[in-house]
């Protein structure tokens, strides 16, 4: 039963690929737009590869040759050298697998879960890479088995979101401490996810897009995770449905590429999608990370039309994100789930004022009060209503007792809680 779910998650991937809605597309132009850079080939063709970045340096892992096919996963590693433009191979993985995910923390490499080939069980291995001595060490694996999930990095940790295991998607969620090598539940999410991806912004996650429970069933909700409050909150949704797409932080805007022809935006501070100029390739499964301006896209999978065959390709480009000039006459503010939203806390902790930022989006009534851990309400710094647009309040916290208070905004049936930290 767990390799016929697993074939029909793939198959779906296949039929949303065929569709048109999938990130398969051919060129846009007959000529090359000048943000975008064919680069050296991978070694080896693969789709469905686990990425990172260490010291300038893109490490490609695992992957697969085929995605209609049974395929067994690889084990090999290769790493570009952005400076001299070459790929070379390292130690492969002790353990093959694909639809995996790679984060590099503390000068080391982690390759988190994945599965054992194209239709295969899903896996909770977990390795460390050392570049220094090229060697991987098996480390303590996730809790449960999954591919297909979603992974960043906060303050030196790991958190990992949903994927695909056992018998469907999942929406549990870890984080893991390599210091330690412990690994512990955090809050499930809010709706069940794979193929979604995450980026951090002020120490906060949000997560993009994905298939949510059964097949062919799109998530377009953008959730918002708070590692310190272990809180998720709904912040708005995406213009269109994505999954495997590639999400980035770069001059304080969320880039999100893959999947759909169009590069997006999304400013978390202003609850705002920018549509970009067009990408003239990407293939599903491709491999896809940023250093400095520009956004490496490698690999992937090509698919006929007919579906008759389907192959990994090893073509790499690079976009450079200084040339991509944005489309104003798509941009708009998307706000279905909610009418206010929390945007930031400044300075936090906090030793004399604090500002607290946030954005209407919908006419209504709004409630914003700072509250104890034991409930008291301590005061109530916006109780009226508030048309769209940004608004900043303030909060002075003389005569208050160092610790940690609650900062709650209600508006239209909707209530979102912050922490803030008060220092002596």
């Amino acid at each position: 039963m767990k390799k016929n779910y697993l074939l029909l998650i793939n198959i779906s991937l296949l039929i949303h690929i065929l569709n048109g809605t999938g990130c398969l597309f051919q060129l846009f132009a007959q000529s090359t737009p000048n943000y975008w850079e064919e680069l050296t080939p991978v070694l080896i063709p693969r789709g469905g590869a686990g990425s990172a970045v260490l010291n300038g340096k893109i490490y490609v892992a695992g992957g697969v040759k085929d995605i209609i096919n049974q395929s067994s996963a690889y084990g090999s590693v290769e790493v570009y050298d952005t400076e001299t433009y070459n790929w070379y191979s390292v130690h492969n993985m002790q353990s093959s697998r694909c639809f995996l995910t790679l984060e590099a923390v503390n000068n080391k490499i982690y390759a988190i879960g994945g599965a054992y080939a194209t239709f295969g069980a899903a896996k909770n291995v977990v390795e460390e890479y050392d570049p220094v001595t090229n060697k991987w060490l098996t480390k303590t694996g996730m809790p449960d088995s999954r591919y297909a999930h979603s992974s960043c990095v906060v303050d030196d940790k790991i958190y990992v979101f949903g994927g695909i295991g056992g018998e469907g998607t999942l929406s549990t969620n870890f984080v893991y401490d390599p210091a330690t090598d412990e690994w512990n539940s955090i809050a499930d999410l809010l709706l069940r996810r794979s193929h979604s991806s995450c980026c951090v912004f002020d120490n906060k996650i949000f997560l993009f897009g994905g298939y949510k429970r059964g097949t062919l069933a799109f998530e377009r909700k953008v959730d918002q995770y708070d590692p310190l409050t272990d809180t998720w909150v709904t912040i708005t949704s995406m213009p269109d449905n994505r999954t495997g797409q590639f999400t980035f932080l770069f001059e304080n805007k969320i880039y999100i590429v893959g999947d759909k022809a169009p590069i997006r935006t999304f400013d978390p501070a202003e609850v705002k999608w920018q549509e970009m100029e067009k990408i003239p390739a990407d293939y599903y499964g491709s491999s896809r990370e940023i250093i400095n301006n520009n956004v490496y896209i490698i690999g992937g999978f090509h698919i006929s039309d007919d579906a008759s065959e389907s192959h990994a390709v090893s073509d790499m480009y690079r976009v450079n994100l200084d040339l991509v000039e944005p489309l104003p006459e798509n941009t708009y503010l998307n706000d279905p789930f909610i009418h206010a939203v929390l945007t930031g806390i400044h300075p936090n902790p906090v030793t004399g004022t604090v500002k607290i930022y946030y954005l209407v989006t919908k006419v209504s009534t709004v409630q914003l009060n700072i509250y104890s851990l034991t409930g008291q309400k301590i005061t109530s710094l916006v109780n009226e209503i508030r048309e769209p647009g940004a608004y900043k309040a303030e909060w002075n916290i003389k005569g208050q007792y160092p610790g940690v208070y609650l900062c709650l905004l209600k508006s239209g049936g909707n209530l979102q809680t912050r922490r803030i930290i008060v220092l002596e």
